[in-house]
This record gives structure tokens, C-alpha cells and sequence, in this order.
């Protein structure tokens, strides 16, 4: 597995080996060997890594159903995290895991629940946030699309205003206006896809 010290959002990590990091290290790896037959060697790294993080990664709740955890250490301590600019609920869109997997079904379950600090589940702007900027992020929509979360991204676009409608990083999990982030354009970019996207 490799490890880094930031996360999606450039904040530090909790444990050095990041789950979402390692899909993409995963994904890159299989697409490079692919493209030529010099990395054709890369297909054997690629299935080793993904065997790890099915190892490593693969965490129990107290009922005995298993989730992905989002960073680990490799001695037993993981957290239950998520973070919108690198969300563990895309891992079906890299073709890591089938949106139907029971792991995949019981992490966005646990990150979507009521109980996750960050989830905004009761609240009328219910998408995922993050320390980096504790409100709901665009962003988050954004994966929802991706995942065929279409009416409830569409209820959700219809009630905020975000930055006088242009997309912002984060928004009030209430009122819907712009808390950080204002006229984002990666994250304008980005949503732009996913409605694309969630529509064809």
C-alpha cells in the first residue's frame, strides 16, 4: 500500500494509508498497463494493491458488518471518515467495487447515517461535509449524481443558492447559501460533469 500525509482536502491525515488514495494508485496502474505492453508488468502491482486494501481497509462494525474505513495504519486503527474532494462513495465510478457490494453499501450507509458528524443527514441540505469546511460541499452533490442519486440531488439544487447560483465550495445546511469557497470553478467544472453525466 503506499502512504501519504494529506488528504484530498490537503489537510493531514489521521492514518497514513488513505483507502480512496490507494483505489486511484489502483486505478492508474491498471489503466497504464493497458496502454502498452511495457506496463503490462503494472497489472500484477495493481492486483496486489487492491488485495491489500481488501486486507487492510476492510473493517467490521460491532454487528459484524464490514466497511471500508478511510485511513488505516496496518495495526488494527482506522477512522470512519469521508472527505467530498476524494469520497469513498465514487470507488464504483473507478470500477473498484460494484455499487451493489455489501462493503461499498455499508460505507456510504455509515457516512450517510445520522450518527456521522459530517453527514448533515437531518438536515434540509443533507450532502456530506468535512472538517476542512463543516457545511455541505458541492462537491458532495456532485458524487451523488455520480453514484444515480438523481431526485435527490435535483431536491437539493432547487432549494440553495450557493454563491448567487454559481457553484461554491460549501454551503449553510440550511439556508443553502454559500458558507466557503465562493464562484468556485473546479468545483463548477465538476458539478457541470456530474449533471452531464447523471443525465445521459
Amino acid at each position: 500500500m503506499y502512504d501519504t500525509f494529506l488528504q484530498p482536502t490537503d489537510d493531514e491525515h489521521v492514518y497514513p494509508y488513505i483507502t480512496y488514495d490507494n483505489v486511484l494508485v489502483w486505478k492508474a496502474l491498471k489503466d497504464l498497463a493497458q496502454l502498452a505492453p511495457q506496463y503490462a508488468h503494472l497489472e500484477k502491482t495493481a492486483s496486489e494493491i487492491k488485495d491489500a486494501i481488501m486486507t487492510h481497509c476492510v473493517q467490521k462494525d460491532a454487528a459484524g458488518k464490514p466497511y471500508f474505513g478511510w485511513s488505516i495504519d496496518l495495526n488494527g486503527s482506522h477512522d470512519v471518515y469521508d472527505e467530498p474532494p476524494g469520497s469513498l462513495q465514487l470507488l464504483p465510478l473507478f470500477g473498484f467495487c460494484s455499487p451493489t457490494d455489501e462493503i461499498y453499501r455499508n460505507t456510504v450507509a455509515m457516512i450517510r447515517s445520522p450518527e456521522y458528524k459530517y453527514s448533515f443527514a437531518n438536515s434540509p441540505i443533507n450532502e456530506i461535509g468535512c472538517p476542512h469546511a463543516p457545511h455541505p460541499w458541492i462537491l458532495s452533490l456532485a458524487n451523488s449524481l455520480l453514484c444515480g442519486r438523481i431526485e435527490h440531488c435535483r431536491a437539493i439544487l432547487e432549494k440553495i443558492s450557493m454563491d448567487n447560483g454559481i457553484a461554491c465550495e460549501s454551503v449553510d445546511e440550511v439556508t443553502g447559501y454559500c458558507t466557503t469557497g465562493e464562484a468556485s470553478a473546479t468545483c463548477a467544472g465538476f458539478l457541470c460533469h456530474s449533471i452531464r453525466e447523471a443525465l445521459l
